[in-house]
């Protein structure tokens, strides 16, 4: 099985998740591509390292987002 959902984290990036048979990877939307979110050597997390995986996305989402803004909405 096979499916992408997209949604938005932090109220200012909109985030694709992929799942591909047992594997996984996220990435940060970016006009009409996306960055890669890629925890081993570009290849997609089995998903049994989803936790750790979603706390790599929410490290590399905080640091593009403006100090300013995390704190004004309590981040």
């Amino acid at each position: 099985m096979e499916f992408s959902v997209r949604f938005e984290a932090y109220s200012f990036f909109l985030i694709i998740f992929n799942y591909d048979r047992g594997s996984f990877g996220f990435g940060i939307v970016y006009g009409d591509g996306a960055v890669g979110v890629e925890p081993q050597h570009g290849q997609w997390a089995p998903f049994r390292e989803f936790e750790r995986v979603l706390a790599q996305l929410d490290q590399e989402l905080r640091l593009r987002i403006p100090d300013k803004y995390l704190d004004a909405k309590g981040w």
